[in-house]
């Protein structure tokens, strides 16, 4: 991987779950690259992002802004299509969303004192969990 020297810094880094892809997120924008290679095989400039993950090897990116820009707030989730380039559902938050993690079957976002289980096909709430406050963004699966 050459070594490129950047004015922007990462914001956050993740591998998907089989660790065949890694994402990264900047203050410019977001990139995913081959983990093996190291080949960048998606980028896309379009303002900071503070969460990126990536559903196994899919085009399916779970997204948060850095909030530098209304549209990219920290209380907002994206699911994006890498494919297409475009959004496939919104989810807003009353506060920050502090960590993601997503499989095959279930989205769980976490909040500062609440984690919510979706259904990752229809988006359904299955499960919301009223938690002491999470500061440090702990998630274990």
């Amino acid at each position: 991987m050459a070594n490129h020297s950047s004015s922007y810094p990462i914001l956050c880094a993740s591998f998907n779950q089989d660790t065949s892809y890694f994402a990264i997120g900047t203050r410019d924008g977001f990139k995913v690259f081959d983990s093996e290679t190291g080949t960048l095989c998606y980028e896309r400039a379009i303002g900071g992002f503070i969460i990126v993950e990536m559903l196994f090897s899919s085009s399916l990116l779970a997204i948060v802004g850095a909030g530098e820009q209304p549209s990219l707030s920290p209380r907002r989730l994206c699911l994006f299509n890498t494919t297409t380039g475009t959004a496939l559902r919104e989810l807003n938050f009353l506060t920050s969303i502090l960590a993601i993690r997503l499989n095959r079957k279930r989205l769980v976002v976490v909040l500062l004192e609440k984690t919510y289980i979706y259904d990752l096909n229809s988006l359904s709430i299955l499960d919301t969990i009223d938690t002491v406050p999470n500061s440090k963004e702990i998630i274990y699966f």
